[in-house]
């Protein structure tokens, strides 16, 4: 980021990841922006339930969160002790137990359930992952 200036277009191949791009920060990116559409959605109109929720925007969800165990992390040995696989399922585990009752508490664990394993991996996602919080 040294060296960019709001004057010059310099900063906009910077890319957001300072280790790359792997498969697992993408698919994370894509759940951040699918669980912030749920929150809009949800929390915003009083009358929005999950069934009514726009089925491509979930349906991109599960897809997302089924791919942790699957996408190819930045750190080859992240899933070496199988610590990354049990934050994996309870965080599965919280956002489908959130599709089948979609309460604000459900919402929040799921929510709470990121942030726990960023704890453990990649502290810097974690203020991003904190605005997903709904009250």
């Amino acid at each position: 980021m040294l060296g960019c200036s709001s004057t010059t277009k310099e900063c906009e191949n910077i890319q957001i990841n300072p280790n790359g791009e792997s498969e697992l920060a993408l698919v994370m990116r894509a759940l951040y922006i699918n669980t912030l559409d749920i929150k809009n959605e949800l929390f915003t109109h009083t009358d929005t339930t999950i069934s009514n929720l726009n089925s491509i925007k979930l349906e991109e969800f599960k897809i997302n969160y089924n791919s942790l165990h699957t996408s190819k992390p930045t750190d080859l040995n992240l899933r070496i002790n199988g610590k990354y696989e049990r934050f994996a399922d309870t965080y599965i585990n919280s956002s489908k137990r959130f599709i089948n009752n979609n309460s604000k508490e459900n919402y929040n664990s799921m929510v709470n359930n990121c942030i726990q394993c960023h704890e453990q991996f990649c502290l810097g996602a974690i203020k991003k992952i904190q605005r997903l919080y709904t009250k």
